[in-house]
């Protein structure tokens, strides 16, 4: 049994983050139109939105990287891979409807991924278009090597 402990990375891309205002009948607001960005837990509000974002981005890596757990089954049988998982933001500011996009191939992995993304603590601050706080999606991969 290999003693290493296994490498997780989540790159933190923006590669889906779109706004839905609480009115789910409107069309989906791209990330660009966003007034304000979501606040993390430790981050300040007060910042550019440029340095609220890396913060967002930086917080939900550090979350994914210290609280995933590698499945056992896969750390037997030497399984790695790579699952894309979706999130929202909901407008008082906690996650939901966590689910995989693209599959690692590896079960295990990608179960692992949502538990440790349905985790993830409320956010200081949802965020916003227009002063009125709005569902945001957000797209992630975490990469699980052993």
């Amino acid at each position: 049994m290999n003693l290493h402990k296994p490498l997780v990375l989540a790159f933190v891309f923006v590669v889906s983050f779109t706004a839905f205002s609480q009115d789910e009948k409107e069309a989906p607001k791209s990330f660009m139109e966003i007034t304000s960005f979501p606040v993390a837990p430790g981050c300040d509000a007060d910042q550019s939105q440029d340095e609220i974002m890396k913060c967002f981005q930086t917080f939900v890596s550090r979350h994914i990287s210290e609280n995933f757990e590698y499945p056992e089954d896969a750390r037997e049988g030497g399984l790695e891979g790579r699952v894309w998982l979706r999130f929202i933001v909901e407008a008082d500011g906690s996650i939901s409807n966590v689910e995989v996009v693209r599959t690692s191939g590896v079960a295990s992995i990608d179960a692992e991924g949502v538990r440790v993304l349905q985790s993830l603590p409320k956010l200081s601050a949802p965020g916003y278009l227009d002063g009125r706080a709005v569902r945001m999606q957000y797209s992630i991969p975490i990469n699980a090597r052993i």
